[in-house]
Parts: structure tokens; C-alpha cells; sequence
């Protein structure tokens, strides 16, 4: 993997990029979401919107809420500090990018 090109930087997708940019892979992020990868743990939901509350659907399913619970004790709501994106612009043309249409 030479480059990562992150749509977002929500913790699912940004959790890897320490990894992958170790084993050489430049990593880029919109300069909208690059501060939240300067910021850490728990960045990415301090700068998120509110998302509608799970609770009604775990009080109606009470076996679902083990997976959120096995996510937050590993992490999954969280994202390493990483300060070696390549932030883009709104107006950057990613022409050469596999599945261009």
C-alpha cells in the first residue's frame, strides 16, 4: 500500500493509519477533518455531530448492546494522535485514484 485517502475521520477508518504510514504509505485526509487527527483519542467524537441515540434500539434488543460494549474496551471509539497526513482541498481532482468513474 503506497497511499491511503481517507473519506473521513471517524475512528473505523482512521485506526490504521499509524500502521500504514510506518510501512511507508502516504496517508491523506480533507483539511476539514485533519485536525481531528492531530487531536488523538477520542477526537473524532468530540468534533463529530450527535448521532441519534442507540438506546431505544438496545432496550428493545438487549443482547445487541454486547458489541458496542466489546468496541469501546477495544478501542473502537478511539483514534491514535497522527500528525503525518497530507491534507487536500474541496477542489482537488483525484483523477489517477482506482474506480474513477
Amino acid at each position: 500500500i503506497s497511499a491511503v485517502l481517507l473519506t473521513h475521520s471517524h475512528p473505523d477508518h482512521t485506526g490504521l493509519v499509524t500502521a500504514l504510514h510506518r510501512a511507508g504509505a502516504e496517508i491523506h485526509v480533507h483539511q476539514e477533518d485533519a485536525a481531528t487527527l492531530l487531536d488523538g483519542p477520542r477526537s473524532s467524537m468530540r468534533h463529530a455531530k450527535p448521532e441519534r441515540s442507540m438506546a431505544p434500539y438496545l432496550l428493545r434488543r438487549p443482547a445487541a448492546l454486547g458489541t458496542p460494549l466489546r468496541m469501546a474496551l477495544l478501542g473502537g471509539f478511539t483514534a491514535p494522535r497522527f500528525a503525518h497526513a497530507r491534507p487536500f482541498g474541496g477542489d482537488t481532482a483525484f483523477d489517477s485514484l482506482p474506480g474513477r468513474p
